[in-house]
């Protein structure tokens, strides 16, 4: 049988499918290729691509041969997050479970084996490993040490794919991920590097009110920019059809300039600082990609990008102690603490009927053993005994001075809280003797106490 279309693939090559769900399948020794030539499947994150992803491989199914198949166009790749984690893409028509790729393919299939098992590790092993095992140091560590079938990876390698790792990691909105000891320390990796570099990094937790004002900033800082005097080349769109940039399309996949980017913020198409940033910085990394290093256009570049990331900084340092910022800052802190005590009211209440219900059950267990007391006519506090003026009866009701080498001021409390022990674990398999106060246990005016408090609570 030669290679089938996708459209002719049989039933018996997937699962699902049915009442118009999509089906699933399981591909080997893949290929994707644009054209005639070899492509990642990470290129169908560039959503500015107007060719279409076609991929071929090998379909198995249990009982049957194998068959080779022509899918596509490809729509979109993405990890299944699992105890055994799995990469897919997808067709119209269904999910390809990615077993392997071809031979030939291998090299090209680098770059998305790269991050997903990079992805996958730190996903199991967060979510595996409590906070002071998961931290950034031991889970790079970790990684540098091949498993089952994945690779070891470098702690470059991992700040090489932080990027794409945080996208996934807000992505899956997995808290033990998210507040892992690992992502927290990649972050703040990342912060120290930016900030080394003189790059500006988003404040934690950025309120929308500090995130307006500095959208307002980055206009004006903009506006800087665009009347500076090297920013000729990076006001308009580059004319794909200037004889002058031969292969500017090819090497530049998503265009972008400062004037495209102020007229995308006066439409209000940004909806957050950090928006602005990343599309200004696009502008500077398609220079860094298609000029040469000892080009006027990249001298120019550098010394554009060091002002708008030092004015970002500026702006930022000024805003975060702005009285609007501090007075919502305020704003939201105070209705925090209200919050907590509201919480803490709610749990005081329960903490109050839980107590009064408590001093009502010991209140009808005391009378209780009262009348077994009266009836041994012991006093509340012997005569001739000497009492410890420094110590206070450890019988929660009572206000009187503990005798000397005992932790109550009488038989009778020190009978009673004997006997609240043991009503509390009649029914605990406890053993009753082991329960009662070490005083207590001792014969009292010639009584068996253990045997007699035994005898109080039996029924």
């Amino acid at each position: 049988m030669g290679i089938v279309k996708e459209g002719e693939i049989p039933d018996i090559y997937g699962t699902g499918g049915e009442d118009g769900a999509i089906c699933q399948r399981r591909i080997r020794e893949l290929v994707v290729r644009s054209g005639d030539k070899l492509v990642s499947i990470c290129e169908l994150d560039d959503r500015s691509r107007t060719d279409a992803l076609l991929a071929e491989g090998v379909l198995e199914s249990e009982g049957s041969e194998t068959v080779s198949v022509e899918i596509g166009p490809l729509r979109e790749w993405c990890i299944e997050y699992a105890a055994q984690p799995v990469l897919w893409v997808r067709t119209d028509s269904a999910w390809y479970n990615i077993q392997s790729p071809a031979s030939e393919y291998e090299d090209v299939h680098r770059k998305a084996r790269r991050k997903f098992e990079m992805c996958a590790r730190i996903y199991l092993l967060c979510t595996s490993l409590d906070q002071k095992q998961g931290t950034y140091k031991n889970l790079i560590q970790l990684m540098s040490s091949p498993f089952q079938s994945m690779l070891g990876y470098t702690e470059e390698d991992v700040l090489e794919e932080s990027s794409f790792i945080l996208e996934q990691v807000q992505s899956l909105k997995e808290p033990a991920l998210s507040s892992s000891g690992f992502v927290k320390g990649l972050r703040e990796r990342l912060k120290k590097e930016a900030l080394a570099a003189g790059k500006w990094v988003p404040p934690e937790d950025m309120s929308k009110v500090l995130d307006d004002r500095l959208r307002k900033r980055a206009s004006k800082i903009l506006g800087t920019l665009m009347k500076h005097k090297d920013c000729k080349p990076f006001l308009q769109p580059v004319n794909p059809e200037d004889e002058s940039l031969p292969n500017y399309t090819e090497m530049v996949k998503v265009p972008m300039d400062l004037g495209t980017v102020f007229e995308a913020y006066k439409k209000g198409m940004y909806s957050s600082i950090k928006a602005i940033v990343e599309d200004v910085r696009l502008i500077w990394n398609n220079c860094r990609a298609y000029s040469p290093e000892d080009s006027d256009v990249y001298k120019s570049m550098l010394a554009l990008e060091k002002l708008f990331e030092t004015q970002m900084l500026l702006a930022t340092f000024e805003e975060e102690r702005s009285p609007a910022v501090l007075k919502n800052n305020n704003k939201m802190l105070q209705k925090s603490k209200k919050r907590e005590n509201t919480s803490e009211g709610k749990a005081g209440e329960g903490d109050k009927k839980e107590k009064k219900k408590r001093k009502k059950k010991e209140g009808v267990t005391n009378g209780r053993l009262s009348k077994k007391l009266d009836q041994l006519n012991l006093p509340e506090v012997e005569e001739d005994v000497e009492m410890d003026e420094t110590r206070k009866c450890e019988r929660p009701a009572c206000e009187k001075n503990a005798r000397m080498e005992s932790k109550y001021c009488s038989d009778r409390c020190g009978l009673i809280v004997a006997y609240s022990k043991l009503r509390s674990t009649k029914n605990g398999g406890v053993d009753k003797s082991q329960a009662v106060p070490k005083a207590s246990r001792a014969r009292i005016l010639g009584i068996d106490v253990v045997s007699y408090m035994t005898g109080l609570t039996s029924p």
